[in-house]
């Protein structure tokens, strides 16, 4: 729900998809790029609760949704999705 053009990117540059690009979302929770991409990407990585914050108010997540980010974050015993 956030676009390019509400956290201040240049206009003029192209681009694939209307929202944050992966660096931008980086930069706006103060983390860095290759530590973000394994988040996203669901490699066994264990953030912090503070690195969930930043991420929950980079992306100006609601409540409900930050709750739901950190319970995520919490899981350890995660299991394969299976349709």
């Amino acid at each position: 729900k956030l676009t390019p053009k509400l956290n201040g990117a240049q206009a003029g540059r192209r681009r694939r998809t209307p929202g944050l690009r992966r660096e931008e979302v980086a930069e706006l929770a103060g983390i860095g790029v290759d530590w973000y991409i394994r988040l996203e990407q669901g490699r066994s990585v264990s953030p912090s609760a503070t690195t969930i914050d930043a991420l929950a108010r980079a992306l100006r997540l609601s409540k409900a949704e930050h709750a739901h980010l950190r319970a995520l974050a919490k899981d350890g015993d995660r299991r394969p999705f299976a349709a």
